[in-house]
């Protein structure tokens, strides 16, 4: 089994966040709004542009109505 780089799972989890934000019909801007953050740094995560703590990926999971899930 091939093993993914890390840019390529970070796009992919970037992705997966766009997907379920969408869902829930919340632009970039207002998601961040409601997080108390910058959208530029949640649109920066969702390109897969730069690397996220843990604690993030909880917060952003949790947000949007689901949790972080470990292997």
């Amino acid at each position: 089994m091939e093993r993914k780089s890390i840019f390529e799972t970070r796009k992919e989890l970037g992705e997966k966040i766009r997907e379920l934000r969408t869902a829930k019909g919340l632009s970039v801007r207002s998601f961040a709004e409601s997080l108390g953050m910058n959208y530029s740094y949640i649109s920066k995560i969702e390109r897969g542009e730069i690397n996220t703590t843990i604690d993030m990926l909880s917060t952003l999971a949790g947000a949007l109505g689901g949790e972080l899930a470990i292997i």
